[in-house]
């Protein structure tokens, strides 16, 4: 077939889809409807035309008298909108097949066509003109609907059912695939996966990549110095932002979605106690969801091994040097600076989270912990002891002897001190 007939079996099945609908009840029982309509209206308070409407009105009403449908009608429709598809279909792929498909030419002619007489000037002050009245629209519908509430409550009550359909639905969907076998599963969904574009996907990566290097380039270059304009901006946004935000309900807000994170994990946890099987099974099989992590951190670094040790030594030293190591230090610097400020302001502050902490815990229980837990980790890890503990114990020497020059009063002191503690303790 060439494409003229194709479009005349396209135009046949058309005319096959309107006949249809125009010779159904319903659509028979809508031109009545508005053929009386249209009667009433012309004829309304005249007597004269009144009488001249009786056999009209009479007329329209045989017209839209039910008739007897067939009852394979949603068959035939059905039936018709796939042959539609078809011949759409197979209209397309011979019009590809014979060439005749707009190529690039004649497709950049109609996007420059619709570019040189579309004033994109005029849409844009259209849609920045139509802000506020939008805006004001909004406003109006939410106030108007409110003076209706049990109405807007019917509407809101529609979110649970449709969101049940659904649910339903999907599960509906996924009925079936547990009925096939796992290698046809598995064979369908890894054909899927196969047909996706991994170049493509790569091309727009690197895509996406360029413009992100581009406009922070550009950020840099456009900004004043030491300052990129895309930091300035954001500085703008935020400080709108934050002008806007009201500090108590924020507060309140966050302090709400914690108690409900709460109000969740100990719902599941009693869930969890009528149905200590899950709960258990999910305890014992735990290590299987860890276990692939592993073996993956593994491989990461058995590929450091498999590479050439240069590369691997000059990729790590790069990396580690270029650590903004001044900028750590000034972090631990002020850290440490607001601890020994709240120290000075507030001496009680720690000191009394640790003995609250303390205070709390079962000394009893701590003790029988730690009567097996210490001499079991010392059992297992004294394999390792010959190896790793001369160089701790030369390390923590080498820690306790002063260097020239310094005060060696106060470190004396403390040797002495911990020396006769040693002394103090019975074996």
């Amino acid at each position: 077939m060439n494409a003229n007939d194709h479009k005349v079996a396209l135009n046949r099945v058309l005319v096959r889809i309107i006949g249809r609908n125009i010779r159904s009840s319903s659509s028979k029982a809508l031109v009545s409807e508005i053929a009386k309509e249209a009667i009433n209206n012309w004829a309304k308070d005249s007597t004269f035309k009144k009488k001249i409407a009786v056999p009209a009105l009479w007329a329209a009403t045989r017209i839209g008298k039910p008739g007897k449908d067939k009852q394979d009608k949603a068959m035939t429709m059905a039936a018709d909108i796939g042959t539609l598809l078809t011949t759409l279909a197979r209209k397309a792929n011979a019009e590809r097949a014979s060439g005749n498909i707009c190529n690039d030419k004649t497709r950049g002619e109609a996007i420059e066509a619709f570019l040189q007489n579309t004033d994109f000037g005029e849409l844009k002050e259209m849609v920045e003109g139509s802000e506020e009245s939008i805006v004001a629209g909004v406003r109006m519908v939410n106030t108007t609907i409110w003076d209706y509430p049990a109405k807007f409550i019917c509407l809101a009550s529609l979110l649970p059912t449709v969101a049940n359909i659904i649910l339903r639905s999907s599960r509906e969907t996924l009925v079936p695939l547990h009925a096939q076998a796992p290698d046809v599963l598995a064979d369908v969904v890894f054909s899927l996966l196969r047909s996706l574009n991994g170049k493509a996907a790569g091309d727009l990566v690197n895509g996406l990549a360029e413009v992100i290097r581009q406009t922070h380039t550009g950020s840099a270059l456009i900004g004043d110095q030491g300052l990129p304009q895309f930091g300035a901006d954001l500085r703008i946004l935020l400080a709108d932002f934050a002008s806007a935000l009201d500090p108590e309900v924020i507060i309140k807000a966050r302090t709400a979605l914690a108690e409900d994170m709460e109000t969740i994990r100990n719902t599941w946890t009693e869930t969890m106690a009528e149905r200590p099987d899950l709960f258990l099974a999910s305890l014992r099989h735990s290590a299987d969801r860890r276990n692939p992590q592993i073996r993956a951190t593994r491989r990461e670094v058995d590929l450091l091994a498999d590479l050439p040790k240069d590369e691997v030594n000059e990729a790590i030293s790069a990396g580690l040097s270029d650590l903004d190591t001044q900028e750590l230090g000034e972090t631990i610097n002020t850290t440490l600076r607001l601890f020994n400020t709240l120290r000075s302001s507030h001496p009680e502050a720690l000191p009394g989270v640790l003995a609250g902490i303390a205070a709390t815990i079962d000394t009893d229980e701590l003790k029988k912990a730690a009567e097996w837990m210490v001499p079991s980790s010392i059992t297992a890890v004294k394999p390792l002891a010959v190896a790793i503990m001369p160089s701790v114990i030369r390390g923590l020497a080498d820690l306790l002897t002063p260097e020239p020059g310094d005060d060696t009063d106060e470190m004396a002191a403390a040797i002495a001190q911990l020396k006769t503690a040693l002394q103090g303790v019975k074996a």
